[in-house]
């Protein structure tokens, strides 16, 4: 019995040792130069580009570390695309290993840097079928010459084309986390991105020339440096030939529902066209970084807006739009460490004499509501009309995206408050 048991323990130690054994030597491997030659083969021969790997760092107990990935693919028909990242890590669980499954718990990419340049079109000449550059009009033409037996008609060389300007998509971040179902991203210019339950469906139509596709992403959360989230967000969208369509966005935001569609192309300029409608957004909710604001309004926000520019220049953007706020209620005696702040003047001696009046203590809007379009980055709002009980306000002006702000504002009050005007006051 005993012998049997010695040979177990013998056999149990040699199937650790070689178990040990073999992991070393496939650590070993996989570090190897050999096995990077025969990975950059494999990647090359998958997506049938260069592909260029400076470092490869494996533990096989709990990570893989791959540094400065270079991958170009170029085709005359379809363009070329690079993709490059200064570092690709994946964290793993290793005793998922044990279950034949592979747990990935975190995956980071430092400075990805992604760009995709299409093929230049072939524009068809001016005019095919009275020769190139030939205008057709209604006078007859002459009948034909007859030519000698033995003269062969020339050939005419084919008709010229023009190649069209290649358009370029180039995507740098700096860096991209997934880790706990949370896609996390660091813009160049240090800005964050955040996608909670990021989950993206898509299938292809046609993978052949024009390439067709359609697909739905969801997200449960996102958020963009800081600023209120959107969550529950919905989209349908498309791709056909050189254009992304957004059939449709759905997303609740500002305690409200936010809607949107559109399309834009990635040739030339790369223009687009969005639209955004938006619905019941609090404005307590717009306003909850400044409390003394958010104690002083009420209501709920509605607005359309279309939007018109193209990505290569951020900054030709076009648009106009409409806004109402409705259930609008102001109390102006929560505004008074407001208007302390303004330099004293005739205005604001009226206004901190206006708002101790009962009938001014609480302005409830019946009517506020406006209409503005985006040019030259600025905002230019044609009319803005605000009506309560004893106050109404019209004004038109602009704000600029420099914050720069140029308004006239109108004021009328009713004659029930006017009798109370100090006669210092309206003079």
């Amino acid at each position: 019995m005993k012998k049997v048991i010695l040979i177990l323990g013998i056999l149990v130690f040699l199937v650790i040792a070689a178990a040990v054994g073999g992991l070393l030597y496939a650590n070993h491997y996989v570090q190897s130069p050999a096995f990077k030659e025969r990975l950059v083969a494999e990647i090359s021969n998958v997506t049938g580009g260069t592909v260029q790997i400076d470092t490869i760092n494996v533990s096989l107990t709990s990570r893989v570390e791959v540094g400065g990935i270079k991958l170009d693919r170029s085709d005359q028909k379809t363009g070329s695309q690079a993709f490059s990242t200064k570092k690709f890590l994946v964290k793993f669980n290793p005793w998922g290993l044990l279950r034949k499954r592979i747990e990935i718990e975190e995956i980071v990419l430092e400075s990805p840097d992604i760009r995709i340049v299409s093929a230049p079109r072939q524009e068809a000449p001016a005019s095919a079928a009275g020769g190139v550059g030939t205008e057709q009009t209604g006078t007859p033409a002459p009948a034909p010459q007859e030519s000698a037996p033995s003269q062969q008609p020339s050939a005419q060389p084919p008709p010229a084309t023009t190649p069209a300007a290649k358009a370029t998509i180039d995507l740098v971040i700096q860096k991209a986390t997934v880790k706990d179902g949370r896609l996390d991203i660091t813009l160049p210019n240090g800005k964050r991105v955040l996608l909670e339950n990021f989950n993206l469906q898509s299938a292809f139509e046609s993978t052949n020339e024009p390439i067709r596709f359609r697909g739905q992403a969801t997200c449960e959360k996102v958020t963009f440096d800081g600023q209120p989230p959107i969550t529950n967000l919905d989209a349908a969208f498309r791709f056909d030939k050189d254009t992304l369509f957004i059939e449709k966005a759905r997303g609740t935001a500002l305690r409200g529902i936010v809607e949107a569609d559109g399309q834009a192309k990635i040739d030339g300029d790369q223009p687009f066209n969005l639209r955004v409608k938006a619905s019941d957004l609090d404005l307590k909710a717009m306003l909850e970084k400044k409390p003394d604001l958010v104690q002083a309004v009420e209501g709920t926000a509605n607005a359309t807006v279309t939007l018109d520019g193209n990505f290569a220049n951020s900054f030709d953007v076009t648009g106009k739009g409409d806004a109402r706020i409705e259930g609008g209620k102001v109390k102006t005696t929560q505004l008074k460490n407001q208007i302390a702040l303004i330099p004293l003047g005739v205005l604001v001696q009226c206004v901190t004499w206006a708002i101790q009046l009962p009938e001014l203590e609480t302005l409830v809007f019946n009517k506020c509501e406006t209409d503005f379009t985006i040019a030259a980055r600025k905002v230019n709002f044609s009319r803005i009309d605000a009506q309560a009980e004893h106050v109404r306000l019209k004004s038109s002006g602009i704000f600029g995206f420099d914050q720069t702000i140029d308004f006239n504002v109108h004021a009328a009050i009713s004659q029930q408050v006017y009798d109370k005007v100090p006669p210092i006051v309206s003079a």
